[in-house]
């Protein structure tokens, strides 16, 4: 297994920032309307996800890890 090096966990950071700042204000609302657990959930998913694709540039981010409704 690959290690994460501090490049791309800033990476990872950044384009997460970015994923959640371009939420729509319907995605938004349905995030803050979710339990602790459920936003954390979400939120970890991200993470990982994100770094997947990262570490293998060849992969592409599974929307379907997430199952949310579409926004």
């Amino acid at each position: 297994m690959q290690t994460l090096h501090q490049k791309n966990t800033q990476e990872v950071y950044e384009l997460v920032e970015d994923m959640l700042n371009n939420l729509s204000n319907e995605a938004i609302a349905e995030l803050a309307s979710g339990y602790e657990g459920d936003v954390d959930q979400i939120i970890d998913m991200m993470f990982s996800e994100t770094t997947h694709v990262v570490m293998d540039q060849k992969r592409e981010l599974d929307k379907q890890a997430f199952d949310l409704p579409k926004f």
